[in-house]
């Protein structure tokens, strides 16, 4: 049953499959854009029935892990997620941060990037790239050649 849930997660390529792959990119990109040289990717929001397996860690359980390692407090990052609806919420700002709390933890959570002009210029910049094949600030690049980011081949 774990492969069904992995195949779903795209192609099998080397070290994992697309949808992961994407998802831990962005987290090491963002913890390098912030000096971090530690940080996990752990899983939320599962899906389908209980007897197929999700992707793993859970969020909750990776806290409870933290908490009994002396980890003081938490900062999640919902990477996978472009607004704050009612999945991160209720995962995140309930579940999760109400675990931290029982254990006597701290817990934040940064914002998704929602509606801000900024993210939503990316978008129209990357669709514009993507269908002229031409980089309009040189940020990242995405086209029908490949996607880069700052002049370096993205992880596939």
């Amino acid at each position: 049953m774990r492969e069904m849930v992995r195949d779903a997660a795209g192609p099998p390529k080397e070290g994992g499959h697309r949808y992961s792959e994407q998802i831990a990119e962005a987290a090491r990109l963002v913890a390098a854009e912030l000096g971090m040289t530690e940080y996990n990717v752990v899983w939320q929001s599962r899906s389908g029935p209980p007897q197929v397996p999700w992707l793993e860690p859970d969020i909750l359980a990776h806290i409870e892990a933290l908490h009994a390692a002396g980890v003081p407090a938490v900062i999640a990052a919902p990477i996978g997620f472009v607004s704050d609806h009612v999945e991160v919420i209720w995962d995140l700002d309930n579940e999760a941060a109400d675990r931290a709390a029982e254990l006597g933890m701290g817990f934040a959570r940064a914002t998704t990037a929602g509606a801000d002009p900024r993210f939503v210029d990316m978008m129209v910049e990357l669709i514009a790239e993507h269908i002229d094949g031409v980089p309009q600030r040189g940020i990242g690049s995405v086209s029908r050649a490949g996607c880069t980011v700052n002049g370096e081949p993205c992880a596939r």
